[in-house]
């Protein structure tokens, strides 16, 4: 949940410390890939409850989409 993201900072910002955070409380439309939050608790984000704002995101009319090889407990 967190090596993907200093992996993928170093190939798109060209630094693996370049991290970007999603303002999840104002999002649209919300793409995970290869995290699992439900498990992780997005402790990469800071972002306490993460379920219960990702319900929030879709009770506001927002998308999540959850790109995995494996149906994870938070694409469920």
């Amino acid at each position: 949940d967190c090596a993907n993201k200093f992996a993928v900072a170093r190939h798109v910002y060209g630094f693996p410390f370049t991290q970007p955070f999603p303002d999840v409380d104002n999002v649209d439309c919300l793409i995970i890939v290869g995290a699992n939050p439900a498990i992780s608790k997005w402790s990469f984000l800071q972002v306490s409850n993460p379920i219960e704002r990702l319900r929030e995101i879709e009770q506001r009319g927002g998308r999540i989409f959850v790109v995995d090889p494996r149906k994870t407990e938070t694409a469920k």
